[in-house]
């Protein structure tokens, strides 16, 4: 019995990080939302909904890492970045979204960033070793 109450509150963690995010995703969408939260917010909503990760999941233990600690921290701080009123719009377009069940959008510019990094850390490998 007990295993279900942690059960129900990772559930319900991992459902409003799902929301916060598609929160985010809305607010940074909004035209009067301002530049610097548009800025931070886009570079996290790029890397969360990224089919790659900086950190590949095989690797153990610390390949998630980035979805548990990293993400939700990000997340948590841009949402504090967000004006009242374009939080409380943003968020009912997120939780209507999520009652359509419509997929988790994804982002190209998240998976250029991420392959950007990691060439750019194999060319620092080999440049090192040779």
């Amino acid at each position: 019995m007990y295993h279900l109450k942690i059960f129900e509150k990772i559930k319900f963690k991992i459902n409003s990080i799902k929301v916060d995010s598609l929160t985010l995703w809305f607010a940074c969408q909004k035209k009067e939302a301002p530049l610097h939260f548009k800025l931070f917010g886009f570079l996290i909503l790029a890397y969360a909904f990224s089919p790659i990760d900086l950190i590949p999941d095989f690797i153990p233990i610390i390949g998630f890492l980035d979805e548990l600690i990293l993400l939700p921290v990000l997340i948590f701080l841009a949402i504090k970045l967000i004006p009242p009123k374009i939080y409380l719009e943003s968020k009912e377009l997120a939780e209507n979204w999520i009652l359509e069940n419509r997929k988790k959008p994804k982002s190209k510019l998240g998976l250029f960033l991420v392959l950007l990094i990691w060439i750019a850390i194999t060319y620092f490998i080999i440049k090192f070793l040779y």
